[in-house]
């Protein structure tokens, strides 16, 4: 299944490099999760910011049960961070929020958050093993 890219860039030009790494990052991310629709790129830069680099990074996935969308922006202590870099960023926590999603429609996150209590229990002694 082929899916639809649209890229937008606000306030920063568009570079080969760029567009390479969303197109990989986006092959990545669809054999992880091959019911993705569509993806929606946005690529923010800040008039002013050092080295004329991408600040922020939104992604919107299309998927056939909804959307997941994530912002991922350079704090004030990553202003040189190269823009590769932060659209790599922004699609592994795409990968993560995609997972978190499929967990929970199957009922999964309920269960791995019971089960980390019952661990957490255990190694405090409030459980006791039974022989």
């Amino acid at each position: 299944m082929s899916v639809a890219l649209r890229v937008t860039l606000t306030e920063t030009d568009s570079s080969e490099a760029m567009d390479r790494r969303i197109r990989t990052e986006l092959e990545k991310l669809t054999r992880f999760h091959p019911s993705i629709t569509a993806c929606h790129v946005t690529l923010e830069s800040h008039r002013g910011h050092p080295r004329n680099g991408t600040s922020a990074v939104r992604i919107a996935i299309a998927l056939p049960t909804g959307e997941v969308a994530l912002d991922h922006k350079c704090g004030p202590d990553e202003a040189g961070e190269d823009p590769l870099i932060t659209i790599q960023d922004c699609f592994a926590a795409a990968r993560r929020a995609l997972l978190q999603r499929a967990k929970r429609v199957r009922g999964e996150a309920k269960a791995d958050a019971a089960a980390a209590v019952l661990r957490e229990a255990a190694e405090h002694d409030e459980l006791l093993p039974t022989m």
